[in-house]
């Protein structure tokens, strides 16, 4: 967890991404310093580290960042058009990349259910032993999103229908292989 930074060590961490643009340490602490501001020019910082983290260091993801706690765009605002078309471009560079499509399933997930089921599912497609790809898809569709406030008898289904399918992919996956860690994840389907 980060503390809160003053004008001067945004000044100064800013300034060593000016000298260092790799410097994805400055770059994270300063996406979580911005994240949620509603000053314009804090907004393009923000989007523009995170540009910068999906483009050039993709294996870091909103969990790592934010711990958790998602920085959240309008459905149709630029800044979350931009950061979608990133993670997709890098999904499709580095397609048998698991830890990006991971963290691509995590941002997309918030806005486009469908689509992150995809890039999830894609992935399975690539690597059928991993069991963590539909178990991904079946947490997501465990739970209503979040900007539902009320669910119709149909989307409840359809969710439901989706988290049973993934669920069952990951179960048929995890009873591939023995272990501890599989045997939990087991445990939970069941």
């Amino acid at each position: 967890s980060f503390k809160k930074l003053t004008p001067v060590e945004v000044k100064r961490l800013e300034a060593r991404t000016v000298a260092d643009p790799a410097d994805s340490d400055a770059r994270i602490r300063l996406v979580v310093h911005y994240s949620g501001s509603k000053v314009p020019s804090a907004q393009e910082s923000f989007l523009n580290h995170r540009l910068w983290l999906v483009e050039n260091q993709p294996e870091i993801g909103e969990k790592e960042m934010f711990l958790g706690q998602f920085a959240h765009f309008k459905n149709d605002s630029p800044q979350y058009l931009a950061v979608k078309a990133a993670w997709l471009k890098q999904v499709k560079k580095n397609v048998a990349n698991v830890a990006i499509r991971t963290n691509a399933f995590d941002f997309i997930k918030l806005y486009d259910r469908p689509l992150a089921a995809s890039i999830a599912a894609d992935g399975a497609k690539l690597d059928p032993d991993n069991y963590e790809l539909p178990l991904m898809v079946q947490k997501m569709y465990a739970s209503a999103p979040s900007d539902v406030t009320v669910e119709t008898e149909s989307q409840r289904l359809d969710r439901h229908r989706n988290e049973l399918i993934s669920g069952k992919l990951a179960l048929a996956t995890l009873k591939k292989e023995r272990s501890n860690d599989r045997d939990r994840k087991r445990l939970y389907l069941l």
